[in-house]
C-alpha cells in the first residue's frame, strides 16, 4: 500500500512536471511570436520614417533650387507635411514659377 501511494505520488509529480514544461513551452512560443512582431513593426516604422525624411530632404532641395532660398516658415510648413502631401508637392513644384505659388499651395 505504501509502495502504491509512493508510486501514485511520483506519477502525480511527473504529470505536474510535464504540464509545467508544456505551459513553459507555450509561454516561450508566445513570447517569441510577440518579440518577432515587435521587431517587424519597429523595422517597418524605421523604414517609413527614413523614407519620409529622405523625401522631405529631396523636396526641400528641389524647392530651393527651383525657387531660391526658402524662409524658415516655409521650411517648417513643408517639413510638417504628411508623406502623401509631400509626394504631391514634389510633383507640383515642377510647375511653380515663384515663391508665391508655393505659399498658395501650402495654403
Amino acid at each position: 500500500m505504501v509502495v502504491l501511494a509512493a508510486r501514485q505520488n511520483q506519477n502525480n509529480q511527473e504529470t505536474e512536471l510535464i504540464m509545467s514544461l508544456r505551459t513553459s513551452a507555450i509561454y516561450l512560443e508566445q513570447i517569441e511570436k510577440i518579440t518577432q512582431q515587435a521587431i517587424k513593426q519597429g523595422l517597418e516604422q524605421g523604414l517609413e520614417q527614413g523614407r519620409s525624411a529622405g523625401e522631405r530632404q529631396l523636396v526641400l532641395k528641389l524647392l530651393t533650387r527651383k525657387l531660391g532660398g526658402l524662409s524658415p516658415e516655409l521650411i517648417t510648413k513643408v517639413s510638417e507635411l504628411s508623406l502623401d502631401r509631400l509626394e504631391t508637392l514634389g510633383e507640383d513644384l515642377l510647375d511653380f514659377e515663384g515663391i508665391g505659388e508655393l505659399e498658395n499651395w501650402l495654403g
